[in-house]
């Protein structure tokens, strides 16, 4: 069984990107299954990727690396369900996948097929904490994702984005960059065949500055219900006008 681990920052376009790469793959004749993951206890990624992979798991309460018994126990039961393909995505506020994940992984659970660490990025985001005006924590938690990325993916390649291969390569000389859409489905080929020049090795990370960054990302969840007696358009409330 393949296991994809896919990683980036939070907006990044990870989930979309996930739903059509695991659409393309059911088509090829995969059987596709999703592990979602997030710090709280409510998925909207669970329900967007049901519709596209044979079997959804969540892995709420933390990010993969603390809880990892639970990540190997999904990733059993997919295999167990007949999954040839596990796409697994991380928490967007998390980093150090290859120490704290894919290496042990590697080590203890000879049996699956490790696919090169994707990261996602967003080109504009790219340009926004690689300013003076980032703060210096998000920079540096952004820079991390990159820089232990074997494949780069660029994502919304659809929306004519700014380039930003030479901000990529100053981080991560060797990985392979791939330009995507999770709308069209652009890229996907060249990501499953993507392989860097030299695998990424485990990050040197300041913990004092992760746990700031993350803190900083803290969100709640909530569900909020709309009425009104004679019906609305929900896609022009969800607009800015």
């Amino acid at each position: 069984m393949r296991v994809q681990l896919v990683g980036g920052f939070l907006g990044a376009g990870k989930t979309t990107l996930i739903r059509e790469l695991a659409r393309h793959l059911r088509v090829r004749g995969e059987s596709v299954a999703v592990i979602t993951n997030d710090q709280g206890h409510a998925l909207v990624d669970t329900y967007l990727c049901s519709s596209e992979a044979s079997g959804v798991t969540e892995i709420t309460g933390g990010c993969f690396c603390c809880r990892y018994d639970d990540l190997v126990a999904a990733l059993a039961a997919a295999e167990i369900r007949g999954a040839t393909v596990v796409i697994a995505e991380a928490v967007g506020s998390c980093t150090d996948l290859i120490a704290t994940v894919l290496s042990p992984l590697a080590e203890r659970q000879e049996r699956f097929a490790l696919a090169p660490l994707a990261v996602v990025v967003d080109p504009w985001r790219m340009l926004e904490l690689g300013s003076d005006e980032a703060h210096e924590d998000l920079a540096y938690l952004f820079r991390k994702q990159i820089q232990e990325a074997d494949v780069v993916l660029m994502s919304r390649a659809d929306l004519k984005p700014p380039n930003v291969h030479d901000e990529i390569r100053a981080l991560a000389p060797d990985a392979a960059l791939v330009e995507v859409s999770g709308r069209t489905g652009q890229g996907l080929e060249e990501w499953l065949a993507a392989r860097p020049r030299r695998p990424a090795t485990p990050l040197a990370i300041d913990y004092e500055r992760y746990a700031r960054a993350e803190a900083l990302l803290g969100w709640g969840n909530g569900v909020v219900r709309l009425e009104r007696k004679n019906g609305f358009d929900p896609a022009r409330v969800m607009s800015d006008e």
